[in-house]
């Protein structure tokens, strides 16, 4: 990484053994992956020597995620997804709520990092500066045929994976109008993290059955619980639109009052992320620990352990 550059993401792949082995033997020896019990188990066990070394020092350098996949594929990728992809909303005008829908806008752009991309703006500019896909857009209005989703999906899609760390969150304008345009933009780009519906009221959309209409985007987002309603301009209201408020308790008490057997049950229960303060401060002493002193002396500096439970925090956001 000195010699070259840092990883943008870094994934340690967290499995038990035995998930590892159960999955080894339904691979079955005729396939080309299969490698016995033993070999398995040495190969886990050279893996956790070079660990000890490697992660440690990733988590210092990278931004460091830890992943479990003794779940589902689906729902490791789900995980995986919300660090590399994105964050792209979509802000849609209820009634008599242009004004608001601008504000909106232009307070998340101007303030807040957002990168708005206003679909006629780029199709304008991909025309003037005659860009391939500018003139292949240009031949479908000179032939009285509308821009298909694909190639506006196509445009998007340069944009946001143009490799630039600080461009990641982004507004789409005037785009998706209908279901098909936004199944084409979440499989083929990226998923659409919310649609912020500005309303002079606050108003939810009403399903009353589940035939939804081909066109009716607004209610397949309250469906799938990504429609966000704001009736004013408020960065922490909308923050808390976007699930990115962080809700957090503190257990305390003596050694053995029941501290670790609580946090535990609030993990079960009701999914809270847990955050042992007394095995982070472990952990920092080994990570700054001097090569040439056995142990950490002295106490951990505070701004490291503020440091570290913010990274974990900001690790679960959206989730």
């Amino acid at each position: 990484m000195r010699n070259c550059k840092a990883p943008s993401n870094v994934f340690n792949l967290n499995c038990p053994k035995d998930i590892c082995q159960e999955r080894m033997t339904a691979l079955g020896e005729g396939h080309a992956n299969y490698v016995s019990s033993a070999k398995l188990s040495k190969k886990i066990k050279d893996f956790h020597n070079n660990a000890k070394d490697l992660i440690p020092c990733l988590q210092k350098e990278t931004n460091y995620t830890e992943v479990d996949t003794d779940q589902s594929f689906e729902k490791t990728m789900d995980c995986v997804n919300k660090m590399v992809e994105s964050c792209v909303i979509h802000i849609r005008p209820g009634a008599n709520s242009n004004d608001l829908r601008k504000e909106i806008t232009d307070k998340l752009s101007k303030q807040h990092e957002y990168m708005n991309l206003d679909i006629n703006a780029l199709i304008r500019d991909e025309n003037e500066r005659k860009t391939a896909i500018g003139l292949e857009m240009n031949s479908m209005v000179q032939a009285n045929k509308i821009i298909p989703a694909e190639m506006i999906v196509r445009m998007l899609k340069k944009i946001i994976y143009s490799g630039n760390p600080t461009l990641n969150k982004f507004i789409l304008t005037s785009f998706p109008d209908i279901i098909e345009q936004a199944k084409e933009f979440e499989t083929n780009c990226s998923k659409i993290s919310a649609i912020i519906y500005s309303t002079t009221q606050d108003r939810i959309v009403e399903i009353k059955n589940n035939n939804l209409s081909l066109f009716n985007i607004d209610s397949l987002f309250q469906k799938e619980f990504r429609l966000r309603t704001m009736d004013q301009w408020d960065f922490d209201l909308f923050n808390e639109k976007m699930g990115n408020m962080i809700e957090f308790g503190l257990v305390v008490g003596r050694s053995l009052s029941g501290k670790t057997e609580v946090c535990n049950n609030l993990v079960r229960q009701y999914g809270f992320c847990p955050i042992d303060s007394k095995a982070i401060i472990e952990e920092l002493k080994i990570r700054l620990k001097p090569e040439d002193a056995e142990e950490f002396e002295g106490d951990v500096p505070i701004e490291e352990i503020e440091k570290e439970i913010t990274k974990r925090i900001n690790a679960s956001r959206g989730s």
